[in-house]
């Protein structure tokens, strides 16, 4: 009796010690329940998911850490492959490039037909994709998150600037890189194959475009009032109309050398990645003052997308706050800060959220990857870019196991299907025979049979496989017969020859139930 009561006192205790500081951190609502569970994604990556009740309500936070000193590791930014200007989802994105994790980029703007650009200038393994030369110009607002060539991790407000340098030594700045005119293309808008095929052409509301097509650093053509172009695979077409055209059949002349120069502080030829976001939300371990980008709507809770990183840049973090919902009630900006202090971020920047906000993630033991988080919008929104965490590890042997069941519970005398995935010591899958599984059962008596497990009587059990040398274990509990049976479904309605499923949930004596 003394034994157990000591126990409870330093449970008590510890409790008290994990609350508390949080409240003296962050000065918000206070926690009343909260339940943590964390994963490996790969060697270098974990993902936590952490649900936690407030007196403001409840929140669904996912934390995907990261080792940037892990030599296996990699973190790049995330577009469409055939065009910058197709807006993506974040679960297609990570599909397509291979990630293994991946949470929504940049704040966007959409142009329709499921076309749209990046509010800010990106970078994506060390090419830069898109810079406005307007950005940040005027006002430090929208910061960016990038890492350098020796994976140092970098807060600032980029500024770019784009100049056009002509034979004779004339210059113009260029507003758009693989952005749309904001000015009706009077100024000047460099596109290449990264944005489209095609360039913009004639129409008539851009009666008088002037179009300079240019080829590995030469000018091909000066095309004035003429049908779209295809854009050379290795060079781009600068679009200008009014003055800027007049300015471009002044200055070139087909067969002249071209110099395109695009400038960044840090400069973006050191970055292996860059995206836009807005708020910087943490500064060298304090909140500031005043957030760069503050109205009373981003104020407001929301779904959230935010990334910072340890004191030391060694350990980034990818978070999402699902928001909108009475399972998870969002943040405000200031609670976004809060939260990331809390998680030890030492810097730390607001992403794009609200519907936007996404994180994605194989399961272990699997290729699969999928949405972890819950968006408010109920499915996965589709975004100018994405953040994607890759595995580069070499292959390596077989290291543990894992058993996958649908439902822990099963009624005796009935079945449940036992599916086993291997990992290497990278954490990466192994596909496993399932005829070179053994499996035990201690606890209940049963049998396996074609990778299902048959109890034969009613109990706690523990079933373990074996592949060679390695194990894995997983709990079960054999439920007495069910005296109730319940569809999923209340009606089904189908033509003839049609087909739908459902599943069956039983219930025994006592109140339990199993699938």
């Amino acid at each position: 009796m003394y034994h157990k009561r000591k126990i409870s006192l330093i449970i008590t205790l510890a409790l008290v010690l994990v609350v508390l500081p949080f409240n003296v951190i962050t000065a918000q609502s206070n926690i009343i329940y909260e339940k943590s569970t964390v994963q490996t994604i790969t060697s270098g990556a974990t993902l936590e998911n952490i649900v936690r009740f407030t007196d403001n309500g409840w929140l669904n936070i996912n934390v995907i850490r990261i080792d940037l000193s892990n030599p296996y590791i990699k973190v790049d930014t995330l577009t469409n492959k055939n065009s910058v200007k197709k807006l993506t989802s974040t679960l297609t994105l990570a599909k397509d490039w291979g990630a293994v994790a991946a949470v929504n980029g940049s704040f966007f703007s959409s142009l329709g037909s499921g076309n749209g650009y990046s509010d800010g200038p990106v970078v994506q393994s060390g090419e830069i994709l898109t810079a406005w030369y307007e950005f940040n110009r005027y006002s430090e607002v929208m910061a960016s998150f990038s890492l350098d060539n020796q994976n140092n991790v970098i807060y600032n407000y980029l500024k770019p600037e784009i100049t056009l340098i002509a034979p004779n030594g004339k210059t113009t700045s260029v507003m758009q890189y693989n952005y749309p005119s904001r000015y009706n293309y009077t100024d000047f808008t460099i596109l290449d194959r990264k944005w489209d095929a095609k360039s913009i052409g004639v129409s008539a509301n851009y009666p008088d475009i002037v179009e300079m097509v240019v080829d590995n650093g030469k000018v091909v053509e000066i095309r004035q009032s003429m049908p779209a172009v295809t854009i050379p695979e290795n060079g781009y077409v600068v679009i200008t109309r009014e003055k800027g055209g007049k300015f471009l059949t002044e200055n070139f002349n087909v067969g002249d050398d071209v110099n395109m120069s695009i400038k960044t502080n840090p400069d973006w030829e050191n970055l292996k990645m860059s995206v836009s976001g807005s708020s910087i939300l943490v500064k060298e371990g304090k909140i500031p003052d005043k957030f760069s980008y503050d109205t009373p709507s981003i104020s407001a809770r929301h779904p959230r997308t935010l990334i910072g990183s340890s004191k030391d840049g060694k350990q980034l973090l990818l978070v999402t706050v699902d928001g909108r919902q009475t399972s998870s009630i969002g943040l405000t900006q200031l609670e976004s800060a809060q939260l990331m202090l809390e998680l030890r971020a030492y810097n730390a920047m607001n992403l794009d959220g609200g519907g936007s906000t996404v994180l994605v993630a194989r399961k272990p033991g699997t290729s699969n990857i999928n949405t972890v988080n819950s968006p408010s919008d109920g499915a996965v929104r589709a975004v100018a870019n994405a953040i994607g965490v890759f595995s580069i590890a070499p292959p390596s042997e077989l290291e543990g196991l894992i058993i996958d069941m649908e439902d822990i519970n099963v009624f005796v005398n009935t079945s449940r299907k036992l599916t086993v995935r291997g990992y290497d010591k990278y954490f990466n899958p192994i596909l496993v025979d399932p005829q070179k599984v053994q499996w035990s059962i201690e606890g209940i008596k049963g049998t396996f049979k074609d990778g299902a497990f048959y109890p034969a009587t009613v109990g706690e059990g523990k079933i373990t496989a074996k592949v060679g040398n390695i194990t894995a274990s997983t709990n079960i509990s054999s439920l007495s017969a069910p005296v109730k049976l319940e569809l999923n479904k209340k009606s089904i309605k189908l033509p003839v020859g049609g087909s739908a499923t459902f599943s069956v949930t039983g219930q025994n004596k006592n109140g339990y139930s199993a699938v």
